[in-house]
């Protein structure tokens, strides 16, 4: 390759004429710096490091790490707070006497000798309460484990964006290299053009129209130089290096039709879709949460047990050991009490019927939106199937396009050099060349896109008997 980007510039400067032809002497001295500046050392990187490296590093990622740890001891509260009596270790002192800033001889001081107790105390313990506490313990599980699901979900979310920005990034340096290679044609394409125009075989429009069509060129390749730096600092982002980095991929993409039909795809979904998981969860915990209201707001006995408190006092008077439950009796027993309050005219309305209202609209929202969103799951799967059945027949036909659009270029290219056609047949020749090239290679990473949207919908990793991290050619 450098050797073919070295021979453009000599092409073209032993073969302009005089001054007053519209030459390329002065393009080329600005185009050839920047073709040849010295590049930094690019990161070679495979798509497998490229998932490790992001797995590991990325700044979200560590962030999951630490959310993780917050949603552990959220339930480890809930757990323990709902299954086991609490227990507290207390310490009680008066007021003693540490230091006088006045004082009076006729008043009484305080004992200098601190008052109070060292205690081991049990909270009251919920024996039954007719199904309240537990329906709000299972919202605080269902929370807990869909709250899991959903960091998994994001690490895998976060994958599919790596191997998408790899492929992207790949499909873009191919791109490149095809600028590159319609930058030598038109090259050679306006070195014959001099020539034929010295021979008196063209006019000088022709000859205009080969430099145009070099210039044209060289702004693509400029145009795709930065769509490629643009990639490359968000994939830098994605795998916590630093975004002045360059890559050097050693791995293209690999097309392999999808080989799952819809209605397995379907029943995947049910089961792992994220936004049905999280529909699922929303309207359990409505129901639940409407039924618990309907119970508050009934005169129910709650049941308890209180285990009492055991304490070390101490005093100027001396110290001695006890253990009470209620008052000053020890006796284990179990209570029942009746604690409620109905709104007759405020806020919350007549016997509290503004919040049981409240939760029943929230559970047929719930109710909705779960619906809605089975429909919108099974309505994306069948359009995705859709859009990647349509890209896999174009690219059949880009590749078989693109095999015609060689042989045409090549046969145009002779047929021109040896005088037998026009310019404007060799430009629209090498047109289809580039674009059939760059129509296959996107529709390549077009389809893979569509099916990474597809297993993301569907809350799989990989689809059965296909795995991304292998859709790769060395």
């Amino acid at each position: 390759m450098k050797r073919i980007l070295f021979t453009i510039p000599f092409i073209l400067f032993g073969t302009l004429g005089n001054a007053q032809d519209i030459d390329l002497d002065e393009v080329e001295k600005k185009i050839k710096p920047k073709m040849f500046a010295h590049a930094p050392e690019a990161k070679v990187l495979s798509l497998h490091d490229a998932i490790s490296q992001g797995l590991r590093l990325n700044n979200q990622e560590k962030i999951r790490s630490y959310r993780k740890g917050l949603i552990e001891l959220n339930w480890k509260d809930a757990f323990e707070g709902f299954w086991f009596p609490q227990l507290n270790l207390t310490v009680n002192t008066s007021g003693h006497h540490v230091q006088s800033i006045y004082s009076n001889e006729n008043e009484t001081v305080l004992s200098e000798t601190p008052a109070g107790f060292v205690g081991l105390e049990f909270e009251d313990y919920t024996v039954f309460n007719w199904g309240r506490d537990y329906l709000e313990y299972l919202n605080q599980k269902a929370t807990y484990i869909r709250e899991n699901q959903i960091l998994k979900e994001q690490r895998r979310d976060l994958r599919f964006k790596i191997i998408d920005k790899y492929f992207n990034l790949s499909l873009l340096k191919q791109i490149r290299l095809i600028k590159k290679s319609q930058l030598r044609h038109t090259s050679f394409i306006y070195k014959l053009s001099k020539e034929k125009l010295s021979l008196g075989r063209i006019n000088k429009q022709a000859l205009l129209q080969g430099k145009e069509e070099f210039l044209r060129a060289h702004q693509e390749f400029q145009d795709i130089n930065a769509q490629v730096a643009t990639t490359e600092q968000d994939l830098a982002t994605l795998l916590g290096d630093d975004l002045s980095t360059t890559y050097t991929l050693t791995n293209q993409l690999k097309f392999s039709p999808l080989n799952i039909q819809k209605d397995e795809t379907i029943t995947l979904a049910q089961q792992r879709s994220p936004q049905l998981r999280q529909a699922n969860v929303e309207l359990a915990n409505a129901n639940r949460s409407f039924e618990k209201n309907l119970k508050d707001n009934l005169p129910l006995p709650k049941f308890t047990v209180r285990l009492g408190a055991y304490r070390h006092s101490f005093s100027n008077q001396g110290s001695q050991d006890s253990f009470t439950t209620y008052g000053n009796e020890n006796d284990v027993e179990v209570a029942a009490s009746i604690n409620m309050k109905w709104r007759i005219f405020g806020s919350g309305g007549f016997l509290n019927s503004r919040e049981r209202e409240r939760e029943y609209f929230n559970k047929r929202i719930a109710e909705i939106e779960f619906t809605e969103a089975k429909r919108d799951v099974k309505v994306a799967i069948l359009t995705f199937h859709k859009q990647i059945s349509h890209l896999e027949k174009k690219v059949e036909a880009a590749e078989a396009r693109l095999k015609n659009a060689r042989v045409l270029f090549d046969a145009t290219l002779d047929r021109y050099i040896s005088g037998q056609t026009s310019f404007p047949d060799v430009s629209l020749a090498l047109d289809s060349l580039i674009n059939t090239q760059e129509a296959y290679e996107e529709a390549k990473y077009e389809h893979l896109a569509q099916k990474l949207n597809l297993a993301n919908l569907a809350g799989v990793d990989d689809f059965p008997g296909e795995k991304f991290d292998n859709l790769v050619m060395k």
